[in-house]
């Protein structure tokens, strides 16, 4: 089975896994990490929401290759999704405003020849290598800085 026939059924089965007072649009993402590095998976999207966490599938279309339930490998996909709504984790759009992170922003440096998708829109450039802009949050996870959030605030790359 090719990985778009496996996302369509991965889909179906997510949203009748879901309980019925959670109301959600799910969409086909294609994300580029670090290394350009390409995760395939389903963003949630909640009414009402701006904030739509991204679900990765690729390692769960491995398993499914390998003999694994596409029920249970969804089953946990959903249980993720319901785990995050329980924390609190997609509960309000971060606030990105340049004063309120300020305080907060790191800079790692990349090797830009691997990164060459990634970083057409989220780095500065110096020397050799490039300066990746990100922001620590809550939980070890981190929000990358588009270069339009700092062209929108007025502050130089």
């Amino acid at each position: 089975m090719r990985e778009k026939e496996f996302m369509e059924m991965a889909k179906q089965e997510i949203l009748r896994q879901l309980p019925e007072y959670v109301r959600v649009g799910l969409s086909l993402k294609e994300v580029v990490k670090i290394n350009d590095q390409k995760n395939h998976g389903f963003s949630f999207q909640k009414d009402g929401s701006k904030a739509s966490p991204t679900l990765y599938l690729d390692q769960a279309y491995d398993l499914f290759r390998h003999g694994a339930s596409l029920e249970r490998l969804m089953g946990d996909v959903t249980r993720a999704y319901l785990e995050s709504i329980d924390r609190g984790l997609d509960s309000a759009e971060p606030d990105l405003s340049f004063d309120n992170i300020r305080d907060k922003l790191s800079l790692r440096l990349v090797e830009t020849k691997r990164n060459r998708e990634y970083l057409m829109d989220n780095s500065s450039r110096i020397s050799d290598g490039t300066v990746f802009h990100f922001v620590k949050k809550k939980l070890m996870r981190w929000v990358s800085l588009r270069n339009q959030l700092f062209r929108e605030c007025g502050q130089g790359l």
